[in-house]
């Protein structure tokens, strides 16, 4: 349920007869507040990425689906990936992740590096 009028209402139901509702989410509601991208030490043709994004919703939601996306110069792809949770975060938990409103959450990624020049980069919240 999106209504934020109705849900309140319908979680004190689902408590009292114990069914459950689906989790709150509203993935243009997190924000990437610092990033960077660099080789990796060891092996050029790898790339590490950081990032730490926030939940500007006024509800906790699951952790999204990201996807990181390298583009050349002239705006082209040249490679994409999506990845869960628990690729991306930088301690390995079981079960579902949540992020609280306004807590930042630090993803850690390490992808190939593709051919091409690299010049930009994007990520995305499914």
């Amino acid at each position: 349920v999106h209504s934020d009028f109705l849900r309140p209402g319908l979680e004190v139901a689902c408590r009292l007869t114990k069914c459950s509702l689906v989790p709150r989410r509203d993935t243009s509601q997190i924000v990437i507040i610092d990033r960077q991208v660099m080789p990796y030490p060891e092996n050029p043709d790898i790339l590490i990425v950081e990032a730490v994004m926030v939940n500007q919703a006024g509800f906790r939601q699951p952790a999204p689906l990201v996807e990181f996306t390298l583009q050349d110069l002239t705006g082209a792809v040249i490679g994409r990936r999506q990845f869960l949770p628990s690729e991306y975060l930088p301690v390995k938990t079981s079960g579902p992740v949540w992020m609280e409103p306004e807590e930042p959450m630090s993803l850690h990624l390490k992808i190939l590096n593709a051919p091409g020049d690299a010049a930009q980069f994007q990520f995305k919240f499914l």
